[in-house]
């Protein structure tokens, strides 16, 4: 989906038919401006095996959100864009928040609304080992939150290049906020 679009993209099955030396393969790719909503997707495979060549160094995405000037002249970035109770199995990263508003990918300096929530994000061993993250984030005060990350090939104190969540902070403050579930105690009186 592209350009400045509200989306509804529910209840899909794409499989990305796991990992390839070919192409960094994409399941959903969200770009340059749009807003609306991702749920209840399964998207599964894309993955790319890295040859170890710099220049050949890439990733395969399950959702993949992208905007601003770094990607060119009035490329708007995404916003107001959730991604809620998505199945995101064997990709590279399952999903990458890959915004950014100039030639150094700085994150933009204000929140966009993007959310993501309650994802299921598995990946059962690392296949790239040029990068590999259930989920990326180069934004400002996007949402992350409920989401379930599980498998080896996400896990860092296994795997050099993997990771369950990076978060790449920007601005002044660089600061990241964890917000637990709400909850509810009884007490007795």
């Amino acid at each position: 989906v592209q350009g400045p679009v509200e989306v509804t993209l529910e209840d899909n099955v794409i499989d990305g038919l796991a990992p390839t030396d070919r192409i960094a393969r994409i399941g959903i790719q969200l770009a340059y401006g749009v807003s609306g909503q991702v749920a209840r997707n399964r998207v599964h495979g894309n993955a790319y095996l890295w040859d170890g060549d710099p220049k050949r160094a890439a990733t395969g995405s399950g959702i993949l959100v992208v905007g601003g000037e770094y990607y060119g002249p009035g490329r708007e970035l995404c916003h107001d864009l959730s991604i809620e109770d998505n199945e995101l199995e064997e990709n590279d990263v399952g999903v990458d928040l890959s915004q950014a508003v100039d030639d150094f990918f700085t994150a933009p300096a204000v929140s966009q609304n993007i959310q993501v929530l309650g994802n299921t994000l598995t990946k059962a061993e690392l296949t790239n080992t040029s990068y590999q993250a259930a989920i990326y984030d180069n934004g400002t005060a996007n949402l992350i939150s409920r989401n379930r990350i599980t498998g080896d090939g996400y896990n860092g104190e296994l795997h050099e290049n993997a990771i369950a969540v990076e978060v790449e902070t920007q601005g002044p403050d660089r600061q990241v906020g964890f917000v637990p579930p709400a909850r509810t105690l009884e007490a007795e009186t």
